[in-house]
């Protein structure tokens, strides 16, 4: 999803009332000044958002600083999606994964990008414990709880 710049950015813009993102209240890749914004929604589970993963780096790689990434986690877990109406065996660690990135972005905001980038590389998720292990290295077990 692309939005116009401006203070408030549109995020969906097809239901009768826009939802607007101020992307310096979420998880950024990039700047928020820059002139395209795209909202990254994923699951560190879900095996087509690890390949849509790689894409959205290439395409950072690409257009540098004209390009901005809000990551926003949609776990694919009923534990913490009430729109799950049902959690496949694959997606039980998705709601632990999030709030682990999400704790490593408020403990650190800098420390985000690398701890999202490793929890969606290769194949696999990670375990939950490895992902905390990973975010206690970027910011330390007492920032992270």
């Amino acid at each position: 999803l692309i939005a116009p710049p401006g203070p408030g950015r549109v995020f969906l813009n097809g239901g009768p009332t826009p939802v607007y993102l101020r992307p310096e209240e979420y998880p950024l890749l990039g700047d928020a000044d820059a002139p395209i914004l795209l909202v990254e929604l994923y699951d560190y589970t879900c095996p087509h958002c690890r390949r849509l993963h790689e894409m959205l780096e290439a395409a950072r790689e690409h257009y540098g600083e004209r390009l901005a990434i809000i990551a926003l986690p949609v776990p694919l877990d009923a534990a913490c999606n009430p729109l799950v109406a049902e959690t496949e065996p694959r997606h039980e660690t998705a709601c632990e994964l999030a709030t682990i990135a999400l704790a490593t972005w408020r403990a650190d905001p800098a420390a985000f990008a690398a701890v999202h980038d490793w929890m969606l590389r290769g194949d696999d998720p990670p375990t939950p414990e490895a992902a905390q292990a990973r975010a206690e290295e970027a910011v330390g077990a007492e920032a992270l709880r």
